[in-house]
């Protein structure tokens, strides 16, 4: 509240913006002269040693190359001989703004990522599904380069076109070796 008065008192007097939050509120409010006192008091001796403790954890921060954390910091403050708790340590380097860093984990590779994969394909192997021939044979994609093996279709009707037409009606590619073997024209 002393900071809501602070931002007011140019627009307004102290003991007007007082007695209004009094007035608002059931429970009482600050009166001119407590606030008059708060401001005259100054610092207290916990908020002095917390300024010089944050510097000092900055600086040991820094020092360290920014990876300590609380434990470790803790420790460093005891060895220079500063009296100080482990939660009083983590509320100081809260104050200062610092933190530890934490132990370098791998990327979680089942969770596919939002841009597309363009990265170049070594080693050949396309991901395409299974294709079919003109004669209705599966062509494998793991051949050598220019070259397929066939698998049987799965029945002797089925043609790449859907219809139930003649066995083996539209002739096979040139460069399945297996298809050349097994096809009959009629």
């Amino acid at each position: 509240m002393i900071q809501f008065i602070d931002e007011n008192r140019n627009r307004f007097s102290v003991e007007f913006i007082c007695k209004t939050l009094k007035n608002s509120r059931a429970d009482g409010f600050i009166t001119s002269r407590g606030y008059r006192q708060s401001k005259a008091r100054g610092l207290s001796a916990r908020r002095l040693r917390d300024a010089v403790l944050v510097e000092r954890i900055s600086t040991v921060h820094r020092d360290n190359y920014g990876v300590y954390g609380v434990r470790k910091m803790w420790h460093a403050l005891r060895r220079d001989g500063i009296d100080i708790g482990r939660e009083q340590t983590a509320r100081l380097m809260r104050l200062a703004s610092v933190s530890g860093k934490g132990k370098g984990r791998l990327p979680i590779t089942t969770r596919k990522p939002n841009v597309p994969d363009l990265r170049p394909d070594l080693v050949g192997v396309s991901s395409k599904p299974k294709a079919r021939t003109s004669c209705g044979w599966q062509i494998l994609p793991m051949c050598a380069p220019r070259q397929a093996l066939c698998m049987p279709r799965l029945s002797p009707t089925f043609t790449p076109d859907g219809s139930l037409g003649g066995r083996y009606q539209i002739p096979c590619v040139p460069k399945c070796c297996h298809c050349k073997l097994s096809t009959r024209r009629s």
